[in-house]
């Protein structure tokens, strides 16, 4: 007769069985939530907004830190496309400085442009890349707008509004970070105020209250990653800026006319995992009614 296998052994294998199920389970649950793509609609409504941009559609993409959506992006592109933009805004960290990969970038960048015009300012990991004159010199090659401390006029229909951007505070400072990191900003700011419909793109979230300050109507920002990890009626766990339970992690926030669409993102950097945080494509219409 064949030998029974010990009660022990038995123990043992379901063990390793399970952990193994557990294990697969978990991988399987991390790549979708690293990788499966979503986007949020919102409908942005000001009676500041020219008649002609009624129903202007911005597709906002942000922290792509290298992340790739199948070959050459085409993933990435796709959603982006089915959503009819009439403009792309990038709001930083195409790259991510800890391990630096431009092509992964301008495979988006590259196609994007056939897609919509695409404005892009730089986030932090521009900064620290110290590669950063090269990604410029690559984006502008193939037609984005490089809206770093620059201000545009986008007309339609003869009507017209305005869209800023702003570098990174960043490229400001070396070292530790203070108030001085800020004031190219808020001087740039502070000139370009307009009773001009305005929109602001800038890769911090934090400095709310300064946009607000300087009279942007609406916000696009991303740099939070959600919180990278968020819980339930909680929200986003932690991000370097905020800290634990942050103020800014995803969504819409308002502060006197000021409103602000933060983006959670689409890559990761020091962290490698999103969890309850999938990859975000931001989709805001435009509605003077």
């Amino acid at each position: 007769m064949p030998k029974r296998k010990h009660p022990l052994v038995k123990s043992k294998c379901r063990l390793i069985a399970l952990f193994l199920v557990l294990a697969v389970l978990l991988s399987a649950f991390l790549y979708w939530q690293n990788n499966d793509l979503t986007v949020s609609a919102y409908e942005y409504q000001s009676e500041n907004l020219p008649a002609a941009f009624d129903g202007f559609r911005i597709v906002q993409i942000s922290d792509l830190h290298n992340h790739t959506f199948s070959a050459g992006q085409t993933r990435l592109l796709r959603q982006v496309a089915a959503l009819r933009p009439d403009m792309i805004v990038v709001t930083g960290d195409l790259i991510d400085r800890r391990r630096y990969d431009a092509q992964a970038a301008m495979a988006f960048i590259e196609s994007a442009v056939e897609i919509a015009p695409v404005y892009y300012v730089t986030g932090n990991h521009e900064a620290w890349s110290g590669q950063y004159a090269s990604l410029r010199a690559s984006l502008a090659a193939v037609g984005a707008a490089i809206a770093d401390d620059k201000a545009y006029t986008i007309t339609r229909d003869g009507q017209q509004m305005r869209l800023l951007g702003v570098a990174d505070p960043a490229f400001y400072y070396t070292g530790v970070f203070d108030d001085s990191a800020l004031a190219p900003m808020r001087q740039f700011l502070a000139a370009q105020r307009s009773e001009a419909f305005t929109i602001l793109l800038a890769h911090r979230p934090n400095f709310l209250s300064l946009y607000a300050e300087t009279g942007c109507d609406l916000v696009f920002s991303g740099h939070a990653h959600g919180g990278q990890i968020r819980l339930p009626f909680l929200g986003g766990l932690y991000v370097p800026d905020q800290g634990f339970l942050p103020p800014y992690t995803a969504g819409l926030y308002t502060e006197g006319d000021t409103t602000m669409v933060l983006s959670r993102g689409l890559g990761n950097s020091a962290f490698p995992f999103r969890i309850f945080n999938r990859p975000e494509i931001v989709c805001v219409q435009l509605s003077a009614d």
